[in-house]
C-alpha cells in the first residue's frame, strides 16, 4: 500500500504508454528504489549513475565508481545505462575507457563542433554501430569490497566479455567521494596518489584456455603479455589514469612449432588493437587442422 503502491501504478502507466508510442525505447533514470525497480515489465534499461556534470571536476571518478558497483545489483535486473559523456572533455578518456568496459550504450552530449573524432574513432565504428561487451560492466573479485575512491592504495577493475575474448578496464579514481552527510562531493585532503593496478586472466569471468595461456593486450601502452591464468601484470596509473586490456585466451596450432621450436605455435584472437574493446571485432573463432595446414 501506499508509497510503493502508487508507484507501481506509475510505473506500469509509463511502461504501457511508452510501449504504445515508443517501441518501448525508454531510459528509466532516478529508478533505484525497489519499487520501482521490481516494477519495469515492458521496458529495460536503467541509469545505473548519477549524471555526467561537465562543470564538476569532483564528480569523474565518483561517477565510473558508482556506476560499476551500482551495476553489480542493477545488470541482474535491467540493462544499465552509464550515461553520456562530452568527447572533449578533460575526462572523457576516463569516461570512454569506462563506457568500452561497461556492456552499455555509448552516445555524448557535445557541444556543436566541439567533438574528440580521435577518441570517438576508438568507440564507435564508421557505421555508427559499437562494439558493445556481452554483459553489465561489474567490478572485479579482488575489488568487491575495496573503497576505490579514498583508501588511496587500490585501483578499480571491471571485466566483461566479448564472444570469443574478455575486456578488463583499469582506472585511477582515488581521490573525490561523495560526502552524504552534506549531499556534496569531498575533496581529498591530499592530492589523489598513483596506483598499481594487478591485472590478470582470472579478472575475467568464465575465460578458459585450454592452453593456460593468454595474449593480454594493454591499449594504453600497446603492449603485448602472454600470462597463464594466476599471472598477472601490473600497470601504473596516474590518477584519473585508465587502462582496456583485451583478454583473449590462446590456441594451440597443430603442426605448427613457436620460433624456438619446442612447443606448438600459439594463436589468440585479440581483434582491433585500435579500439577501446577492439575484441568485440571478432565473432567466432576456430582452429583446424587440414592436410594442407592449420586453418585460422
Amino acid at each position: 500500500g501506499g508509497g510503493p503502491q502508487i508507484t507501481r501504478a506509475y510505473v506500469h502507466a509509463m511502461e504501457q504508454s511508452a510501449k504504445e508510442y515508443l517501441d518501448g525505447n525508454v531510459i528509466s533514470c532516478m529508478c533505484h528504489p525497489t519499487e520501482n525497480l521490481y516494477s519495469f515489465r515492458e521496458t529495460s534499461v536503467a541509469r545505473a549513475s548519477d549524471d555526467f556534470y561537465p562543470r564538476e571536476p569532483a564528480s569523474h571518478t565518483v561517477h565510473v565508481v558508482n556506476v560499476v558497483y551500482n551495476s553489480l545489483f542493477l545488470g541482474e535486473l535491467v540493462i544499465p545505462d552509464w550515461d553520456m559523456f562530452q568527447s572533449e572533455h578533460p575526462a572523457a578518456g576516463l569516461h570512454a575507457a569506462a563506457r568500452a568496459v561497461g556492456g552499455c550504450s555509448v552516445y555524448t552530449s557535445d557541444r556543436p563542433d566541439i567533438h574528440d573524432f580521435t577518441l570517438l574513432k576508438k568507440l564507435v565504428l564508421p557505421d555508427g554501430t559499437v562494439f558493445r561487451a556481452k554483459l553489465p560492466g561489474r567490478p572485479t573479485r579482488d575489488v568487491l569490497f575495496s573503497d576505490v575512491a579514498t583508501d588511496g592504495v587500490s585501483a578499480l577493475k571491471v571485466w566483461n566479455m566479448n564472444n570469443v575474448n574478455g575486456v578488463l578496464g583499469v582506472f585511477n579514481v582515488q581521490g573525490y567521494s561523495w560526502d552524504r552527510s552534506v549531499r556534496n562531493f569531498k575533496e581529498p585532503e591530499s592530492p589523489p596518489p598513483n596506483v598499481i593496478a594487478e591485472a590478470s586472466p582470472k579478472d575475467v569471468e568464465g575465460l578458459f584456455s585450454p592452453e593456460d595461456k593468454y595474449a593480454v593486450w594493454s591499449h594504453s601502452e600497446e603492449r603485448l603479455f602472454v600470462l597463464s591464468r594466476p599471472e598477472c601484470v601490473s600497470l601504473s596509473l596516474k590518477p584519473q589514469g585508465w587502462d582496456v586490456l583485451t583478454v583473449a585466451p590462446c590456441q594451440a596450432l597443430p603442426g605448427i612449432l613457436s620460433p624456438e621450436g619446442e612447443e606448438p605455435a600459439m594463436f589468440a584472437p585479440v581483434g582491433l588493437t585500435g579500439m577501446l574493446n577492439g575484441g568485440g571485432a571478432i565473432e567466432r573463432s576456430t582452429v583446424s587442422d587440414r592436410s594442407g595446414g592449420t586453418l585460422m
